[in-house]
């Protein structure tokens, strides 16, 4: 990685447990003995590191500890993390992450990747095993990180690039993080684009113009939170599962890609206007869920069936739908336009 940080191992033993911060506890099920005594406390993970970090994420690593001689493995980790300089018993209110791994055989090394954290702060990570009596390790040392407060961006596109350094003003030097932050919109029309590496660090990012374009891996812009419209028209594009998490979205055309499966937008309820219009796209059970729909163009696909129009119960007066040069079913004329045309909407067909 190009950033730059501080990275530290703290060493945390019994005498600190208060420092509970981030914590993985695990047991057994039995005691060793087979009776049923208490199972014994598993052993605290004593390697917990930082192996990789970007500006806002982590690798944690750990080696596996021991739960007991007859099961070797613990039940679960509880993992947490605080960025003030731990105290007595902040475990407690420390930050618990989701997904940790599970636990793999005693001696094994385990990672896990951390999102979402801010850049320029310091993370403290910590954590317990817990095992299956609930008997908790003790704490694991500390593994210390400072994330930088600004880095160069790598933008591995030079057409991508061009339109960033247009955008900043900026025709010479690094594209850093802290010039990308503050882009509300890009506008990168007809470019050449491939690769959008880059743009994943254009956090505030409102409006994104890349038509005409050979664009077609959307994953850079799976974290844009704050992206109200997105204009893919003409690019390469068949997966749009990237898009999924961009739940802010109200304008998306992505007309004219090489789209045929169009569920994952189903978690766009808050669009607004979709074009989709001359993919391959047969099943539009996506939309049913776009209840804030106001212009759908469907224009040169290959649906038959258009019944969830007519289960999306936003479509109302005034809304238009194209449907023009799709091979629609007898019932989608016959019954399923008539149905929307009585609610008011517009159907062109």
């Amino acid at each position: 990685m190009t950033c730059r940080g501080i990275l530290k191992l703290v060493s945390c033993g019994c005498s600190i447990v208060g420092l509970a911060l981030v914590v993985a506890s695990c047991s057994s099920d039995k005691g060793t003995n087979g009776d049923d005594a208490p199972s014994p406390a598993p052993s605290a993970v004593t390697d917990l590191r930082v192996t990789a970090f970007a500006p806002t994420s982590v690798t944690l690593a750990w080696t596996a500890p021991v739960n007991d001689d007859e099961h070797g493995m613990v039940s679960y980790y509880d993992i947490r993390y605080t960025t003030t300089d731990p105290e007595p018993d902040d475990w407690a209110t420390a930050t618990q992450v989701q997904g940790e791994p599970g636990p793999l055989p005693a001696g094994m090394t385990q990672t896990m990747d951390i999102d979402s954290l801010a850049y320029g702060l310091t993370y403290y990570f910590g954590m317990k095993c817990i095992g299956a009596e609930g008997a908790e390790s003790g704490l694991s040392n500390l593994a210390e990180i400072e994330l930088p407060i600004d880095f160069a961006v790598a933008v591995p596109d030079s057409a991508l690039e061009a339109v960033l350094r247009e955008t900043l003003n900026k025709p010479t030097g690094d594209i850093r993080y802290a010039d990308l932050v503050p882009l509300i919109e890009i506008i990168g029309n007809e470019r050449g684009i491939v690769d959008l590496t880059g743009v994943e660090y254009c956090e505030n990012l409102v409006f994104l113009h890349v038509n005409d374009n050979l664009i077609s891996d959307l994953t850079p812009l799976s974290g844009l939170d704050s992206l109200w419209a997105l204009s893919l028209f003409n690019n390469n594009i068949s997966d749009v599962s990237p898009l999924s998490t961009v739940v802010s979205l109200e304008h998306l055309i992505i007309g004219e890609n090489e789209l045929t499966d169009i569920s994952p937008l189903a978690a766009l309820t808050g669009l607004a206007v979709f074009r989709a219009h001359y993919n391959d796209i047969v099943d539009i059970s996506a939309v049913q869920y776009m209840t804030r729909l106001e212009w759908l163009d469907l224009t040169g696909n290959q649906v038959v069936d258009i019944s969830p129009l007519v289960a999306n119960t936003g479509l109302g007066t005034g809304d238009e739908v194209n449907l023009r040069l799709n091979p629609l079913s007898a019932e989608s004329i016959n019954t399923h336009i008539p149905a929307l045309q009585a609610r008011g909407v517009v159907v062109y067909y």
